[in-house]
């Protein structure tokens, strides 16, 4: 039964990952069904934004058909009660980073344990999401469904790698992201860095401590972001903490060596088609990495052609026909 869907998103200042990440499986079901789209117009997490929220859902939720969180702000289910409703959950981050216990409490019960228990089907993005879930609910209905590579976009595309000064790709500059060790962990290697995303204090003390020769870029559109896979040798991406990790996605589509973390859930996305480190708070590990991708091209041209095969587990196909299954579900 091909039931009317109704997509909402976050607030675009919350951060586009998942309305970019969503929108691949949106597209398809905008062929194959009824769908409408809608994106709350608060990101705040005061009381009465949120309140504004649930009253905006509440208004623009589909009685007869699916309602779908496309992630983030959990506690909006509570305006489906009685519907028809999917939650995708991509991290446990509010829960986990909160500082006060006050914050926390609240953030356990308004994003997770209300959700959870009143949500109709509920969905992660990884294995490592769902076992971290669990701490907030006795579910056993709960489905993984990765995220999806977006094929219109990024395609595979060689390039012979420069051993002698390899161009590096690290992609965001969140705290988690672990750019600052990164840096120092090219301090002295011949390189040249490009960094996505706005450089914080730390960052940029890093780069003049290190001397490491790097450009910085904000604010592109994904075929940029997918243009500098192909300019580049070889993506670092030993971040600390991920729902999912799609950089290592990108990076095996675009054909290119991605050295990562041995953290959950970055080694259920990237399989044996990325380079390890299995303390990414370690730069002596991060440097040996580097020197092993840099100075191996059997062990590069082995990881290239394994994460193309990877890439074929996060094919569009694969995830719409997923969420497809949950929505006939109901």
């Amino acid at each position: 039964m091909n039931s009317r869907i109704t997509y909402f998103f976050r607030h675009p200042s919350a951060g586009v990952s998942i309305a970019k990440v969503s929108q691949v499986f949106v597209n398809y079901f905008k062929q194959t069904r009824r769908v409408c789209c809608y994106t709350v117009p608060y990101h705040t997490t005061g009381i009465i934004s949120m309140f504004r929220n649930l009253l905006y859902v509440c208004r623009h939720r589909d009685r007869e058909g699916i309602n779908h969180l496309t992630g983030d702000y959990h506690y909006m289910v509570l305006a489906l009660i009685g519907c028809r409703s999917v939650l995708t959950v991509h991290d446990t981050v509010m829960a986990d980073n909160s500082q006060s216990w006050a914050k926390r409490l609240f953030f356990k019960y308004t994003y997770f344990v209300w959700p959870l228990k009143f949500v109709g089907r509920i969905v992660c993005i990884s294995e490592n999401t769902r076992r971290s879930l669990m701490r907030f609910t006795s579910r056993t209905d709960i489905v993984v469904i990765p995220d999806a590579i977006d094929t219109s976009i990024f395609s595979y595309s060689p390039k012979t790698f420069n051993a002698a000064c390899p161009r590096i790709l690290m992609i965001g500059t969140g705290w988690n992201k672990n750019v600052e060790r990164e840096l120092h962990a090219l301090q002295g290697l011949s390189c040249r860095v490009t960094i996505v995303g706005k450089l914080t204090p730390a960052i940029r003390k890093a780069i003049e401590e290190t001397k490491v020769d790097c450009e910085n870029l904000t604010d592109l559109t994904d075929k940029e972001i997918y243009g500098l896979y192909c300019q580049s040798d070889m993506v670092l991406f030993c971040s600390l903490y991920e729902g999912f990790g799609m950089p290592i996605l990108e990076a095996n589509m675009a054909g290119r060596p991605v050295i990562t973390s041995r953290i959950a859930p970055m080694p259920e996305v990237g399989g044996d088609a990325a380079c390890y480190v299995e303390n990414p708070r370690d730069i002596g590990q991060i440097r040996e990495a580097i020197k092993k991708v840099t100075g191996d091209a059997a062990y590069r041209d082995n990881l290239i052609a394994k994460g193309r095969e990877n890439a074929k587990r996060f094919l569009p196909s694969v995830i719409e026909d997923a969420y497809a299954r949950v929505y006939d579900s109901f």
